[in-house]
């Protein structure tokens, strides 16, 4: 009898068991070289996950993601807005070589003995209001020479800023698009296991009927069935978190639900080659926005300082026109012309201070360029040993993922033979769905790597998101 028992309790979990999703079930692989490719480790992710969020959602690729945030992203906008300013001060430079214009009037009282045109001096006294036009031009051309190379440097390292703010938003962007695949092939995973612990309920739950289980099965299938929902709803809400992120970078709707497409997430190769951290660095060194800002920089306060020096050594022109009337009477006026050349020096003690102001800011900004240089070099070698230890744990999770499904089969074999037990497959699923879900934590790792050490080496541009 009890052989009899065992026979009709496998025969039961045997014929249950044809209603229980298992996962891993493509083939078995032939005997020869195994390849890693995302292609052996799919995971199909069905659109109806997404049904919890009750509300219309729009579908985003990498590739649009990255042009919304350049183009509707707030730190890009501010970036460019300072650009103008910066074209501004810059024209605020080049404008002191053009003369000033300014009308107005005379008001002279003469009192006292004037020299005439042939040298006769006459004793006089009268008042006279008569209209003219001053032409002013007020120049010191060493200093305002030097004004313009420092402006034109000003602008063109804010242009460098610009371009690391817009470096800046596209990294981000990117990187939080990865965050929402994974939340998406999170919350598969999730509703596997959650199906799956409902598959071992009702196992426990039919055995129970038949006599050949136990109360304390059913009420731990009950628990982890409860654990299972939790963990569903949990993932649901980090998915919407997360999508709030990506759209308040965006700069979209506070409503807008966004949904990945591809929604699976699959290990990129944006770096085109192997390269050295070597050649990252020179990379860097070459193209990185930063750096270059900071170096337009030095050399603007270099140029300040010169000109500020150039204030004691070269003297300041100053050209005075005068064209009006003048007359005793308003109705005797007569034209008169006056041109006035003056040259001076400019030697008081506030230039002794403002030099020594500028000179310190001189070296501070070569400090901060070696500061932003030792940083960048830093942080692309920092970004290279992620890039390669998050490649060394997607061959981890390979592996993990080769072991799950050795187990299952092993479970499985042994579940038809009626030497198992439907949990242990329903375990060995939740442990292959586990080392799914760690392949693809890896695998976002390595995603957002490669796009951290493209922003650190200032080659990040929407073209390395493009759709082939």
């Amino acid at each position: 009898m009890p052989n009899m028992k065992n026979l009709i309790a496998a025969g039961l979990i045997a014929g249950l068991s044809y209603s229980i999703p298992l996962c891993g079930q493509e083939p078995m692989p032939t005997t020869g070289a195994k390849t890693h490719s995302i292609s052996q480790f799919d995971f199909t992710i069905p659109d109806t996950i997404f049904n919890f969020l009750g509300r219309s959602a729009r579908e985003i690729k990498q590739a649009e993601v990255v042009k919304l945030a350049l183009e509707r992203g707030l730190p890009p906008k501010s970036a460019r807005l300072r650009i103008r300013e910066a074209e501004g001060v810059k024209f605020q430079a080049a404008a002191s070589f053009i003369p000033t214009i300014s009308p107005g009037l005379y008001l002279e009282r003469t009192d006292g003995r004037v020299q005439g045109s042939f040298g006769e001096l006459r004793d006089v006294e009268f008042n006279t209001v008569n209209p003219g036009i001053f032409l002013l031009y007020g120049l010191n051309p060493a200093e305002t020479t030097y004004r313009m190379i420092a402006a034109g440097n000003r602008l063109e390292s804010v242009r460098s800023g610009s371009r690391e703010v817009e470096n800046s938003s596209i990294s981000e962007a990117s990187v939080q698009f990865v965050d929402l695949q994974y939340a998406a092939v999170a919350i598969a995973v999730a509703r596997e296991l959650e199906t799956n612990a409902g598959e071992l309920l009702r196992i426990s739950r039919a055995r129970l009927k038949q006599g050949l289980g136990n109360e304390e099965d059913v009420y731990r299938s009950e628990a982890n069935s409860v654990r299972a929902g939790r963990e569903v709803l949990n993932r649901q809400i980090a998915f919407e978190h997360t999508t709030l992120l990506l759209a308040e970078t965006l700069n979209l709707d506070p409503g807008t639900v966004l949904i990945p497409r591809p929604a699976a997430l699959e290990p990129l190769e944006l770096l085109g080659k192997d390269r050295l951290q070597e050649e990252l660095i020179e990379a860097a060194q070459n193209t990185r926005p930063a750096l270059e800002s900071a170096q337009r920089d030095e050399e603007a306060a270099e140029a300040e300082l010169a000109g500020e020096r150039w204030r004691f050594f070269s003297p300041r022109f100053d050209l005075v026109y005068r064209l009006g009337t003048i007359g005793g009477q308003f109705n005797d006026q007569l034209r008169e012309e006056r041109l006035t050349l003056l040259a001076s020096l400019d030697l008081s003690p506030v230039l002794w201070g403002r030099t020594r102001e500028l000179k310190a800011r001189y070296e501070l900004s070569a400090v901060n360029t070696e500061m932003v240089l030792s940083r960048v070099q830093r942080n692309v070698q920092q970004a290279y040993r992620e890039y390669l230890n998050a490649g060394n744990q997607m061959s981890l999770a390979v592996s993990g993922i080769e072991s799950a499904e050795a187990a299952l089969r092993i479970s499985k074999s042994r579940f038809t033979a009626g030497l198992g037990l439907a949990v242990e497959v329903i375990e060995a699923q939740k442990e292959l769905a586990e080392a799914r879900l760690g392949y693809y934590f890896a695998a976002a790792l390595y995603n957002k790597a490669q796009i951290r050490l493209l922003f650190e080496t200032g080659e990040i541009e929407p073209a390395v998101f493009s759709s082939p």
